[in-house]
């Protein structure tokens, strides 16, 4: 292998790992709040499964932190699996973990687990309103990055304007997409 093969490589793994450190703000919402509440729950959420920690924390997760199914053997988060069928017909999904290794039949997810855990600790109504506050401050910053979108379309709407000769540029419409982006704040 080239040294330029070597380091390409070196820099796709570099890549991937940043990728991977980008937390996805409901997930880590969850986990702050279940930290507060109950840290031996949220250390052993991810305890020894330190890609399951990056796959679920992260902002390219395929699935909310709370439907992830835990493993029925170790109790940590596991990823679904798919569905078996039993000898009555009947559809049961399955988890596979990968801290143990284990295939989990029925398993339960995070948000019953979290609530399982919680009901001798907290009032039920913390759990609720715990959702609703990860949820809006969610919500927040998902609004926040639509507005730096919305300004940085703007921008690149501009300077394509300025650039490229075959449009014209219409000042009136730059400004009314400036005081729009600057409305939406």
């Amino acid at each position: 292998m080239s040294d330029v093969q070597a380091q390409m490589k070196t820099d796709k793994h570099e890549a991937m790992q940043r990728m991977f450190q980008q937390y996805d703000p409901r997930s880590l919402g969850v986990m702050h709040a279940l930290e507060g509440v109950y840290p031996a729950f949220a250390k052993k959420l991810f305890e020894g499964a330190p890609l399951m920690r990056n796959i679920v924390m992260s902002n390219y997760n395929p699935m909310d932190i709370l439907e992830y199914p835990i493993c029925g053997k170790c109790e940590t988060v596991s990823l679904p699996f798919n569905q078996t069928m039993d000898k009555k017909g009947a559809w049961h999904e399955t988890c596979k973990c990968f801290k143990c290794g284990s295939v989990t039949v029925d398993p339960p997810l995070v948000r019953d687990w979290f609530v399982d855990e919680l009901k001798k600790r907290v009032p039920i109504e913390f759990i609720d309103k715990m959702e609703y506050l990860v949820d809006s401050v969610a919500a927040s910053m998902l609004q926040k990055q639509k507005r730096e979108f919305d300004l940085m379309q703007a921008r690149m709407m501009k300077k394509e304007a300025y650039t490229n000769t075959d449009l014209v540029c219409d000042e009136k419409a730059t400004d009314d997409i400036k005081k729009e982006a600057i409305l939406n704040e």
